[in-house]
């Protein structure tokens, strides 16, 4: 069974053009984000 402080913390934000993925060390408390546009993940359909 996994402890809850080893778990990854992510989050999504779903906007009209643009996907937000967040990631954060709980560690470090270092946020890592990644902008993903919505055209380029219908083009990959």
């Amino acid at each position: 069974m996994f402890e809850a402080a080893s778990l990854p913390i992510i989050g999504l934000d779903i906007a009209k053009s643009v996907f937000q993925v967040y990631q954060m060390d709980s560690q470090a408390g270092e946020i890592r984000r990644h902008q993903i546009r919505r055209a380029k993940i219908l083009a990959g359909c």
